[in-house]
């Protein structure tokens, strides 16, 4: 089922939005990452740990895919599992903002062109509906042959009757029925 432009709009506004929330994001994180802020400080920031997490997730060892870290076990299993330095726990913060940012940019672009498609979509739809299905198309078809053998007959009557008004000797018609029915024998 297709969305309608009201619900496509809002979507956009939506994605728009989580642009300019991970762009304040990343100002923000570059800013305090620069006051050799400690990472406890975000430890608050739970949906970017949580993002940074399903990005690292191939270097932490198995886990329930339900299970839910806290930045503080994030923190030291990419510390002692990845060998990552605080430094670069606090790059992959703000690396993710972009990477988030890219990826809304993305969605903005796809749904502006679903309107497009929606229009598209119900252009064919109306197209197709115009067309009779094959039941539908036989008899129209069965009838046209019908009609064309009434107006070759008509068409015959009256050449014959046209001849008659002229004087013309015009012999009586002849109808050939012609029906093969051969066999083999072997």
């Amino acid at each position: 089922m297709h969305k309608t432009d009201q619900e496509i709009e809002q979507e956009i506004q939506q994605a728009e939005e989580a642009v300019r929330c991970w762009q304040d994001d990343k100002e923000h994180l570059t800013k305090i990452f620069k006051e050799n802020t400690p990472l406890e400080k975000i430890y608050d920031w739970q949906g970017n740990w949580d993002w940074l997490c399903q990005k690292v997730s191939d270097f932490l060892p198995d886990m329930d895919e339900d299970e839910r870290l806290e930045p503080k076990e994030i923190r030291e299993l990419l510390n002692t599992h990845a060998k990552w330095s605080d430094e670069q726990i606090w790059q992959a913060h703000i690396e993710l903002c972009d990477e988030r940012t890219e990826y809304h940019k993305g969605e903005i672009e796809k749904l502006r062109q679903e309107p497009e498609k929606n229009r598209l979509k119900i252009q064919v739809i109306t197209k197709l509906g115009s067309i009779p299905s094959k039941h539908e198309l036989d008899r129209l078809l069965r009838y046209e042959g019908a009609i064309e053998r009434q107006l070759y007959k008509a068409m015959n009557q009256l050449e014959r009757l046209q001849r008659m008004r002229l004087g013309d000797n015009v012999p009586a018609p002849v109808e050939i029925d012609v029906d093969v029915n051969a066999t083999q024998d072997k």
